[in-house]
């Protein structure tokens, strides 16, 4: 700049992080993206039509869940993780206790009901306590599933990006004429980019050498899912209301081992 101060890019094209974000998420959530209540009550519909009713407690095929998970209530992956502990075989289908769902479902709404009402300093606190994991790629032929909307994001987004900052730091670390290197980074991206500053140059850049590459994304997806519906969607996730199902039973409630 006029300065003669050096400024280098530190993040991939936004081009490539759209085209891998709009391949990760799962073509069943493009009903959510654009209709979100109207994915909703279809959703609250599959669980109350797949109940399956007995004299000890209502239970909901795992098949069932999968499919909600993967629309309106995308949970994420250790959610779905700690929800499917509770399956077990009825008749030969892995099933859950309706209530054990439903409990997920409202502590998560809740959870993003509270977040909805959070300050700018607040919300900065709460993304660095609850930073997420990505999803292991095993986890997707187990009863957790394929990656939902809300893990695709964290991903790519998140993770996949502090592994980028992480590598192009140090880069632009070795070729620097002074003492310090200025950076502004998002809060929730700080701590794991410091933590990855430690790794060696080399390993980073086997990581990070496959997520600069996009994915080719269907004409018809690239359409149906823009970026700033799928973002849009995470302002929408407080505005959609409760599961109140028309049969539950007396079982004991969801309660999240791991966040």
């Amino acid at each position: 700049d006029r300065h003669g101060i050096p400024m280098v890019p530190v993040d991939r094209l936004l081009s490539v992080t759209t085209a891998r974000l709009q391949a990760a998420v799962p073509n069943s959530a493009i009903l959510m993206l654009w209709f979100p209540r109207v994915a909703h009550y279809r959703d609250r519909a599959r669980l109350n039509f797949g109940a399956i009713s007995s004299q000890r407690e209502v239970v909901v095929p795992v098949s069932v869940v999968q499919a909600v998970m993967q629309s309106s209530f995308p949970l994420p992956w250790k959610w779905r993780k700690d929800l499917y502990n509770a399956a077990f075989l009825r008749e030969g289908r892995s099933v859950v206790p309706l209530d054990t769902v439903v409990s997920a479902m409202n502590c998560w709404s809740n959870m993003s009901e509270r977040r909805s009402k959070l300050s700018i300093k607040e919300v900065k606190a709460d993304v660095l306590v609850y930073a997420k994991e990505p999803m292991k790629p095993e986890l997707a032929d187990t009863l957790v599933g394929p990656e939902s909307i809300q893990d695709a994001c964290d991903r790519v987004i998140a993770h996949e990006r502090d592994l980028i900052l992480a590598c192009n730091l140090l880069a632009a670390s070795s070729q620097a004429r002074g003492p310090i290197i200025f950076v502004p980074l998002g809060a929730g991206h700080v701590k794991r980019v410091k933590d990855l500053l430690k790794h060696p140059p080399a390993w980073l850049d086997e990581e990070v050498k496959p997520l600069l590459v996009a994915p080719q994304v269907p004409a018809w997806k690239a359409l149906s899912m823009p970026v700033h519906r799928i973002m849009r969607f995470f302002q929408l996730v407080a505005a959609v209301p409760k599961i109140r199902p028309s049969r539950i039973s007396s079982r004991k409630p969801f309660y999240i081992a791991t966040l």
